[in-house]
């Protein structure tokens, strides 16, 4: 990384590059600036090309993440995606963390059984384009949004199990401000993952209105978790993050 990056500033932002302060200083944003000129146009086929396979490498840091974690991304059900419970946590904590596990095994199934519906989705896509019509924003987006949910979906469940993890001791040794604590910061991580999961699941929906009630379900459980977290981590929003937060950093 060079030095005038700011370490994993890229994990705590909303991807509006172009409204952003940061983005010079954000190491995701410069390896996106090497596009090439013909994936930046969209009337060029390697811009849709490239639109295409945003949903393939999804999948494959997905199932790369599950090799990892050793879990079986072909069993099915409601074990697919979900860690053994670690130990320690109270009821309601652990019915919590189960919660965001379920999330993330969901987010899986649900991408896996619906390419058929993104690929068609695409294929309308580029039919309105050889017609005329402008259809560069909406591509841009249904891309943007499934890489959004499939990037946070296991990003949402590893930070509410360490935060959950972290709450009981609430690191001592930021007992002169608690505030800044590593379970408030990963709880924050959490919950700004889910709030951006919630604008990319609305964007689905409005790509694939025949999924709406299945995208519904996404929302209340994403509503559930954010509700959970914000009971446990009443001063999350308050964590100061690297960056963003800070003042006088430009």
């Amino acid at each position: 990384m060079e030095p005038h990056f700011i370490s994993g500033i890229h994990n705590y932002c909303d991807r509006w590059c172009e409204r952003c302060s940061f983005s010079q200083r954000c190491e995701i944003f410069a390896e996106e600036q090497k596009l090439t000129t013909a994936q930046r146009d969209p009337d060029n086929p390697a811009f849709w090309d490239f639109i295409s396979n945003n949903f393939r490498k999804a999948m494959e840091m997905l199932e790369a993440w599950a090799a990892k974690e050793g879990i079986d991304m072909e069993a099915g059900g409601e074990g697919a995606c979900q860690q053994p419970a670690r130990e320690g946590l109270p009821p309601k904590q652990q019915a919590l963390e189960n919660l965001a596990q379920e999330y993330t095994r969901r987010t899986v199934d649900w991408l896996k059984a619906n390419r058929r519906a993104f690929h068609e989705r695409d294929e309308e896509l580029r039919r309105q384009l050889q017609l005329g019509i402008d259809v560069h924003k909406q591509g841009v987006q249904l891309a943007d949004a499934v890489e959004v949910a499939q990037w946070y979906c296991t990003m949402i469940a590893s930070k509410t199990g360490r935060a959950l993890h972290s709450y009981e001791h609430m690191d001592e040794w930021y007992w002169d401000n608690p505030v800044q604590s590593d379970a408030n910061g990963t709880a924050k991580v959490a919950l700004l993952c889910i709030e951006r999961s919630l604008g990319a699941w609305l964007a689905i929906r409005q790509h694939l209105p025949a999924k709406a009630d299945e995208v519904v379900d996404m929302l209340v459980l994403l509503d559930k978790l954010h509700r959970g977290l914000m009971y446990y981590f009443p001063d999350a929003k308050k964590f100061v993050r690297p960056g963003f937060d800070e003042p006088g950093i430009q």
